[in-house]
């Protein structure tokens, strides 16, 4: 649990690993990150094994900004292609707090991604941008959900896809503009390169508009 009051000038730097040498486990970590009102802080959460006969990490972080409170909030996964991930990151943005969020997923033979955010306070706004490389028959999987409330918030996110060998990739993006969320905006872009023939990806992008000025 982390808690923040003020400014933090050096990132926090959480490191993970995973120690399954003795044979194949599972692991549910979870970390939590709450900023108070006016806050700001850098939070990187970094995730290594050693897990040469395979194990199974369910990882989840919520993240809660208080009103005007700005993060950033970096994932690092450098897991062995044999541990299976299951990641989930929870955010609630209240009003004029801004959350910037980044994801590299390298190395894992199978990852599941989800990033929920709901944005309750006008001007919140968030920013998710990934980068997943995939090789061999590596399963790379990224789904988000932006819950858009109220007006005048706003969410980009790009994600990009490298992959190699008979790898696939997938990205879901979902956002949703609520009846409240009057002059709200959003933008959505995946990009994806495929090395080898045997790669491949699907994308699915997706709206959900109950309000008429977005």
């Amino acid at each position: 649990l982390l808690r923040v009051h003020g400014t933090l000038d050096a990132p926090i730097h959480v490191v993970l690993v995973l120690d399954a040498e003795t044979g194949a486990v599972a692991a549910f970590p979870k970390t939590v990150i709450e900023l108070a009102e006016g806050s700001s802080a850098q939070v990187v959460e970094h995730h290594e094994s050693a897990a040469p006969e395979g194990a199974f990490q369910n990882v989840a972080s919520h993240i809660v900004l208080g009103e005007h409170a700005t993060c950033q909030y970096r994932l690092v996964q450098q897991l062995e292609p044999s541990v299976r991930m299951v990641h989930t990151v929870r955010a609630h943005l209240a009003a004029s707090s801004p959350l910037d969020a980044f994801s590299w997923f390298a190395g894992s033979g199978y990852t599941r991604s989800y990033v929920d955010a709901t944005l309750t306070g006008e001007q919140a706004h968030i920013t998710y941008n990934a980068l997943l490389l995939g090789q061999g028959d590596a399963h790379l999987d990224v789904h988000s959900r932006f819950d858009l409330q109220v007006g005048d918030c706003t969410s980009r996110q790009t994600v990009k896809t490298i992959l190699a060998g008979a790898s696939h990739g997938v990205f879901n993006g979902k956002v949703i503009f609520r009846e409240g969320a009057q002059k709200s905006d959003t933008a959505q872009a995946n990009h994806n390169l495929l090395l080898r023939r045997n790669a491949d990806i699907d994308t699915t992008p997706e709206l959900e508009i109950f309000a008429d000025a977005v």
